[in-house]
């Protein structure tokens, strides 16, 4: 006997068992792919709450508007550090979560969709509840263990996937609470929508949505499409209206929030490739990556943290024109058959509405398709496939003799399919391990299609002091696409480090040229013009990139340098104050405002600056060094020699050589 407790318990062993499937994802490592913008080098999440929170609701130059998501993030911050462990716990955890909430909401669903069925026990009959266990649980599974799921819960950056999710699906599940229950009359049960409590849940839950990601503005048409099936409250025009009507309330946050992404896109605008993509290849790769997505449900063994966007596209090649005929099929047979077959219609419409917001019609992107989109789309497949399993073990519950056989037999192929899901995630997972795994994984399996590996691996390398290989990535990327400014602008930075000056000076001067709005490029090439004597040139590059953006505090630090150098020792000071001012967390900052200090003659503030300088970065050899000398200024040759002790154990050669002279006096 099925009590109504039971789908709770399976809920509960089906998100133990992706837990537990997924815990290798606590070896990874932070990822030197949005990982580096979002959590380690994001000053936000590190701040007082009332600056962090001024910062997540009302900043969108970073990214989306997303401030639940900032708010994990600065949570995370608060309880792990910078410790990737913790935000991974984090991520696989709250996937867990979400698989709970898909055998609940699958199990649930049970009722309204049998509602519909002329079935001989009725949707009432106790066979419904074991129908809805089955349901629950093969969908729970498909989502908790398929192997497209790793990309959205391992990749930390990725997490507005895992939050929109809980919200977008909770505030379904509230809505299916206000709609009637099969057999109650409309009438009996609504009353006015905007004092029904269910009602305004699913309304709060849908604004938490959007605060994670913009592609939830869907849901108001998910809902009328559910109010057409299964809830089948739309049966004439009179009840569309009343059913869009009902939806208003919903459309103007989903306005709001679309205006805010459109506005962040152009804000945050970049050319993110060297070819201009068009319109209609968008188009033809948008049928290509919803008839993929399907296919990797089906057979998942290509998946790929990277598909890069097709630099040609043909509508008369099979590759683009099987996609547009079986997307344009499948639509066409549910029109057809919508009045027998009601299900396949409005599960196939929700798929594609909710697929729509990430196939970046129109847009240009160096990506066509990502396995974290298909994290919310696929809960449609997952609930079709729990369906058919539920009709498929109904049937061998009904076959007399063969019945313990047929259910034997169905057991073990779902448990063998299973097994081999949860195979594959484990190594997906591994793939995401690191940031050079992963990039390394993408090119060896695609070693020519786009820059964008070469340039983030080339990035990793460089921050391991891999630079033969960093110049070896970023080389290959300008290969691949001459006018990428990117890439330049990484390779002059790996040039930098080598001292090779006038090879990054060139390059710098190629990505001005290619990307003259880019404050990085300008700032690097201002860093170099100093370093070489340059000083009125570095000034005027650290000026522009201010001009570009007031908030980049390297620029200021750049030009703080400049000016000190040059003896303008005041506006060095300001330079100083207002990259600490965006930056608080700042070493260089802390830094070159102590030797600017020091310079003034106010050794006790030169040193409380060494001090912070030396918190932020233990391992600062030069940081050391400086606050040695200033303590050997003011009489402490005791301090002074316990830091030119730890310069030179840093490996300073002047550490070493201010040791000697110190000790010989």
């Amino acid at each position: 006997m099925i009590n109504r407790h039971t789908k709770y318990y399976a809920a509960a062993a089906v998100s133990l068992l992706t837990l537990a499937v997924y815990m290798p994802a606590l070896r990874n490592g932070f990822l030197v792919w949005d990982d580096n913008i979002n959590i380690t080098g994001n000053i936000h999440i590190r701040m007082p709450a009332a600056a962090f929170f001024r910062w997540a609701f009302s900043d969108i130059r970073l990214s989306y508007w997303q401030p639940l998501n900032w708010i994990s993030y600065a949570i995370d911050y608060r309880l792990w550090g910078l410790n990737p462990m913790g935000y991974h716990l984090t991520g696989i955890a709250l996937h867990s979560i979400n698989t709970f909430l898909v055998v609940c909401f699958a199990a649930g669903s049970v009722r309204y969709i049998y509602a519909n069925e002329a079935l001989p026990d009725g949707p009432q009959h106790p066979a419904n509840d074991l129908r809805g266990l089955i349901v629950g649980t093969i969908a729970g599974l498909l989502f908790g263990l398929h192997p497209l799921h790793v990309e959205p819960s391992v990749w930390i950056s990725n997490r507005s996937e895992l939050l929109c999710f809980f919200f977008f699906v909770a505030s379904i599940a509230a809505y299916a609470g206000y709609v009637p229950a099969p057999g109650i009359k409309a009438a009996e049960k609504r009353g006015n929508h905007l004092l029904n409590r269910r009602y305004l849940l699913s309304l709060v839950l849908f604004c938490l949505a959007l605060a994670t990601k913009p592609a939830a503005v869907t849901l108001p048409v998910v809902l009328i499409i559910l109010d057409l099936y299964p809830f089948s409250r739309i049966r004439s025009l009179k009840s569309f209206w009343e059913a869009c009507t009902e939806k208003l309330p919903f459309l103007a946050p989903a306005l709001i929030a679309s205006i805010a992404a459109l506005w962040s896109e152009k804000v945050r605008s970049r050319i993110a490739l060297p070819e201009e993509v068009q319109f209609a290849s968008t188009v033809l790769t948008s049928f290509k990556a919803a008839t993929l997505y399907l296919w990797k449900l089906v057979l998942p063994l290509e998946l790929s943290p990277f598909y890069p966007q097709p630099v040609k596209v043909s509508f008369f090649s099979a590759e683009y024109i099987l996609p547009v005929i079986f997307v344009s099929g499948i639509t066409a047979a549910c029109v057809l058959t919508f009045g027998k077959r009601k299900i396949f219609a409005a599960a196939w419409g929700i798929y594609l509405v909710t697929l729509l917001p990430v196939l970046g019609i129109g847009k240009v992107r160096d990506v066509y398709m990502a396995d974290r989109y298909f994290y919310l789309p696929g809960l449609v497949p997952f609930l079709l496939i729990g369906f058919g399993a539920a009709v498929v073990w109904m049937k061998a519950d009904s076959s007399g003799y063969g019945k313990k056989f047929a259910r034997l037999l169905l057991s073990v192929i779902a448990a063998s399919l299973f097994a081999g899901m949860s195979y594959l995630t484990v190594k997906q997972i591994a793939v995401w391990k690191d940031t050079i795994t992963l990039w390394s994984y993408v090119i060896e399996r695609e070693p020519a299609s786009t820059p964008v590996p070469y340039i983030n691996r080339g990035l990793a390398f460089r921050e391991n002091g891999g630079f033969a290989e960093a110049l070896k990535d970023y080389s290959t990327a300008i290969r691949l696409a001459p006018r990428y400014a990117d890439a330049y602008v990484g390779r002059g930075l790996v040039y930098h480090e080598l001292g090779r000056n006038d090879h990054a000076l060139d390059d710098y001067n190629t990505a001005v040229s290619l990307m003259p709005r880019s404050a990085e490029a300008y700032t690097n090439r201002g860093i170099v013009f100093g370093e070489t004597g340059r000083f009125s040139l570095a000034i005027q590059d650290f000026d522009r990139a201010i001009v570009l953006n007031r908030e980049y505090a390297d620029a200021y630090i750049g030009r703080a340098v400049a000016y000190m150098q040059t003896g303008e020792l005041q506006r060095s000071l300001d330079d100083c104050n207002a990259a600490l001012q965006l930056n608080p967390f700042s070493a260089d900052a802390f830094l070159n405002r102590g030797v600017v200090l020091e310079q003034m003659g106010q050794l006790d503030r030169a040193i409380a600056d060494y001090d912070k300088a030396v918190e932020l970065r233990p391992d600062d050899a030069l940081a050391y060094l400086n606050r040695g000398a200033a303590y050997l200024k003011t009489g402490r040759s005791g301090q002074a020699l316990k830091d030119y002790t730890k310069a030179c154990d840093l490996g300073s050669n002047e550490g070493c050589s201010a040791l000697r002279a110190a000790a010989g006096r």
